[in-house]
């Protein structure tokens, strides 16, 4: 099967994207975009506590309309390590966030740092996560990564799926093969990401003056082969998704109905460039392809 798109939630609830010019998405166009992706079959959201207030929106959305599965993030913590009354404050939070969405069940939750699993005390918290799933409270317990050094030293046989930046520049996990050891322990795995913030799919000439000039070169290249080849730089980046039939589903950010529509229209007329050495599109520049490392 062809991994399935997961509507992102940040631009519901900040105006999140570095080409993200329309700022935070209104509430009356949320309704809209969600009412459309219920329409062509998307049934999964993707949201975190980080992303403003987009909780509290899917939330509202859920009271008048369709349920979404949703996945949600359990935050990075501040502290140090972790005691057994830790366990209290994070059931709160989780049945506030159920509450405040609506719903009984949270499909995969997934934690933001997988650093909370290396500090003293962690066990607190594998016990807890583990015991929320088997509650039914969610039905998945995963990881959300940003580099595949983050999963050393973890017991990945707890866990039931991994969401990874993976786009037509960002194949590192790909390449260094930690795709397959995720595979090996057949966890689920979602890729976001896959439009590096919208940048994939804008115009050269329209990027931050800081990105180098050889990764504009790249991407000029990348602009010429969609055109020589009658395609555009949004069907490239979703025929390399679809091409990696290990991705269960992949998450895409919408800031309007226009955005969307393109979406549902590249899924139905899927071009199939099955013979093209995706690998040769890599960038492996961590200052570019990882946005934490982005200028501020």
């Amino acid at each position: 099967m062809k991994p399935y798109p997961i509507i992102g939630s940040a631009q519901f609830g900040m105006p999140y994207g570095i080409t993200n010019s329309s700022g935070q998405v209104s509430f009356d166009d949320v309704i809209k975009i969600l009412n459309l992706s219920y329409s062509a079959g998307i049934r999964f959201l993707d949201t975190a506590e980080l992303y403003g207030n987009s909780i509290k929106i899917l939330g509202n959305y859920f009271k008048s309309y369709p349920h979404f599965g949703v996945i949600n993030k359990f935050p990075s913590q501040s502290m140090g390590y972790f005691c057994k009354t830790d366990i209290l404050v994070w059931e709160e939070k989780l049945k506030a966030s159920l509450s405040q969405l609506g719903i009984k069940q949270i499909d995969s939750y997934l934690l933001h740092s997988s650093n909370d699993l290396k500090k003293d005390g962690s066990q607190f918290l594998l016990d807890w996560l583990i015991s929320i799933r088997e509650r039914g409270l969610v039905k998945r317990i995963g990881l959300s990564v940003y580099d595949s050094h983050e999963l050393d030293g973890i017991n990945l046989k707890n866990f039931q799926l991994i969401q990874l930046p993976f786009s037509i520049y960002d194949q590192r996990f790909l390449i260094d093969g930690t795709i397959e050891k995720i595979k090996s322990f057949g966890l689920s795995i979602h890729a976001r990401s896959i439009y590096l913030q919208g940048l994939i799919l804008t115009n050269s000439s329209k990027w931050p003056a800081w990105v180098d000039s050889d990764i504009r070169k790249h991407h000029e290249k990348l602009e010429n082969f969609a055109t020589s080849n009658n395609c555009s730089l949004l069907e490239l980046c979703l025929a390399f998704i679809q091409q990696h039939i290990f991705l269960e589903g992949y998450v895409v950010g919408i800031c309007n109905l226009t955005q969307l529509k393109e979406l549902i229209l590249c899924i139905a007329s899927f071009k199939n460039l099955s013979d093209l050495d995706w690998k040769n599109w890599a960038i492996n520049k961590s200052e570019f392809i990882n946005p934490r490392a982005w200028p501020s």
